[in-house]
């Protein structure tokens, strides 16, 4: 048997990142343990194998043979195996958790930045819209990341949020989906996000709130959702 190869290509922008750095380095010690022990085994039981031939061809007797066949060949330890087996299985959950964490992470901060770009250019188009005929010239312009592009002003914004929840019979997992609008204090549409449900109840709702948004006035027709998310927004802002 050989020794797994191990490639660790993480960028170690956050404490996530590390933790799934050391998560995998220590699936790969652990992978690699097993596989060590595996050899050590399978030489152990050549060797062995190799001893009872070797004690066979001294001895004649036609019992012997016959007692020989009988000789139990060493078991590995089962319950050793199976605690490994499960301890790899829980390193390589935490590594996929991790990685979808930080795919979480980007896709809301893409989402973010979308969000904001579509501000910038509500707000641009509201001040060309207002300008006079007499004021307009060339000049005028506003590049994104500028002024008010990144969301400094005061205004207020509105979350509307929307979600269906059903228990499966066969199994615990809730399934569902969710849907989120987000509005500016004319109640023109900015963003609007459809997506299926996923982990805890109301973790979709506090995404709204995550960034640099912190004027919102949260509006959900479910009380317990309401509440839930209300509450959470005292510590978010």
């Amino acid at each position: 048997m050989s020794l797994p190869t191990a490639s660790f290509n993480f960028g170690l922008d956050s404490d996530a990142d590390e933790l799934q750095a050391i998560a995998a380095e220590q699936r790969f010690e652990l992978m690699t343990a097993k596989t060590v022990e595996a050899d050590l085994d399978f030489a152990f039981d050549l060797q062995l194998q190799e001893a009872i031939t070797a004690s066979l061809s001294l001895n004649s007797q036609p019992s012997t043979s016959s007692a020989a066949a009988a000789v139990d060949q060493p078991q590995r330890n089962e319950e050793e195996l199976k605690f490994t087996d499960v301890l790899s299985d829980e390193l390589l959950k935490l590594e996929q958790e991790l990685r979808n964490q930080a795919i979480s992470e980007r896709e809301f901060q893409n989402l973010k930045n979308d969000l904001d770009r579509r501000l910038h250019d509500h707000q641009l188009a509201l001040e060309i819209s207002s300008v006079s005929e007499d004021e307009w010239d060339d000049d005028f312009e506003r590049p994104f990341g500028e002024g008010s592009s990144k969301g400094g002003s005061n205004e207020i914004f509105r979350v509307y949020f929307k979600g269906l929840m059903e228990n499966r019979l066969t199994d615990e997992s809730p399934i569902g989906g969710i849907g989120v609008a987000i509005c500016d204090s004319r109640d023109d549409l900015l963003f609007e996000l459809r997506k299926p449900f996923r982990g805890p109840r109301g973790e979709p709702a506090d995404r709204g709130y995550h960034g640099s948004y912190r004027r919102l006035v949260f509006y959900c027709d479910y009380n317990p959702i309401f509440n839930y998310v209300s509450f959470g927004l005292v510590f978010l802002i």
